[in-house]
């Protein structure tokens, strides 16, 4: 549970061995999970600062068939406002199990916030099957249906995905948004900062 002493460790390992997969995948992977992927750059690996999409970019030159360091890295490349370098690498790692739902989530808010929320939706449902209790992808559903405008179908994917989770603050929000009081959400929202973030 150590992460930024791990990242120091690794960061250090880098520094003498500069090209090695295992550390260049390590360190990019834990810096993504810390939120460092805003200060992602296009330089090369620079033990000084940490770059988590040059390092990235580097395990992946040496093996391109990792779905791991294809998944990472488009969390990168998207953090650092490059869709278009993050796409290919969402739809790389979806077609691997064990990234495939969190990669096509991504996937399907990368295509949503550029505008493309239909092409979201085809996405989420596509991974619908295999995920009947992924309630993120629920809430998602949800939200997209609602931003196209159909609400009818909206409001019965909302009632399904309460009965999989009565307790989504997303969820709750989703169906305030359609109308449905819900005075105690607020105070619900404002006992947990955590609960607004998410």
């Amino acid at each position: 549970g150590r992460r930024l002493a791990a990242l120091v460790a690794y960061r250090e390992g880098l520094s003498k061995y500069p090209n090695s997969v295992p550390l260049l995948k390590a360190a990019g992977r834990l810096a993504i999970a810390l939120g460092w992927q805003a200060a992602a750059g296009t330089g090369a690996p620079d033990a000084a600062r940490p770059n988590p999409v040059a390092w990235l970019q580097a395990a992946e030159q040496s093996n391109t068939t990792d779905f791991e360091v294809q998944y990472y890295l488009g969390l990168g490349l998207a953090a650092a406002e490059r869709p278009a370098d993050a796409r290919p690498r969402f739809e790389s790692a979806k077609r691997f199990r064990a990234t495939r739902l969190p990669a096509t989530i991504q996937l399907a808010d990368l295509l949503a916030r550029t505008g493309k929320p239909a092409e979201a939706l085809n996405e989420l449902r596509s991974v619908g099957p295999e995920s009947p209790r992924a309630v993120t992808l629920g809430a998602l559903e949800v939200s997209l249906l609602r931003r196209l405008g159909r609400s009818a179908e909206c409001r019965e994917r909302l009632k399904y995905w309460r009965t999989v989770d009565p307790t989504s603050s997303l969820l709750r929000y989703e169906s305030t948004l359609l109308g449905t009081p819900d005075a105690a959400l607020w105070t619900h929202l404002g006992a947990d900062a955590n609960r607004v973030l998410d």
